[in-house]
């Protein structure tokens, strides 16, 4: 089990701004994942301000849950294991530091059903003592451009960031987590 507290600037890019921060780094590690998203019904998890989710990267699965603490956002990780997997399509949270974190947010066990699935093409870069995310996501027939940069502080991680998107001639469009894009995507087509 990892927990950490991750401070994260984002802002949604245009795709011919995303175009040139990928020629702004040409050396970064190029990721490929999966996040399959889970709430309740009535989205108690989103009521809370937080998120639970299995992302997978090539050959290695985990499941997070991010919550609110103080201006950033803690994260519980365990792995993910296909016999979990059945588990978690029942509705049942795996036993672990997951199940116990979103019991201690919520008061008590809760059933969960997957609210869809996106697919992002990563590049990470080391920059500016953080790492810079440059993502390409595609849900539900959507896709955007995404860039976050990981920093030390809230205070850093929006500095840095605010920096960059000014290097290239853009402001800072602001977004919500991929999970609520997702959200709002697919109420939108409701």
């Amino acid at each position: 089990m990892k927990k950490e507290v991750e401070f994260e600037a984002k802002s949604l890019v245009k795709k011919q701004t995303f175009i040139r921060l990928q020629q702004l780094f040409p050396t970064y590690t190029a990721i490929s994942q999966e996040n399959t998203y889970y709430d309740t019904e009535t989205l108690t998890l989103k009521q809370h301000g937080a998120a639970l989710r299995v992302r997978t990267k090539e050959t290695d699965t985990v499941l997070t849950f991010k919550q609110p603490f103080q201006d950033g956002l803690l994260e519980t990780h365990q792995p993910f294991t296909p016999d979990m997997s059945a588990l978690l399509q029942s509705g049942e949270i795996p036993e672990g530091p997951v199940k116990i974190a979103i019991t201690s947010l919520v008061g008590s066990p809760i059933n969960v059903t997957p609210l869809g699935r996106i697919r992002t093409e990563r590049r990470v870069i080391s920059y500016e003592n953080g790492l810079l995310c440059l993502d390409h996501s595609f849900y539900l027939q959507t896709e955007d451009y995404e860039v976050e940069f990981e920093g030390s502080s809230m205070t850093h991680a929006q500095e840095v960031l605010n920096n960059l998107l000014d290097k290239v001639g853009t402001q800072p469009i602001p977004t919500v987590s991929k999970i609520g894009r997702l959200f709002h995507s697919y109420q939108s087509r409701q």
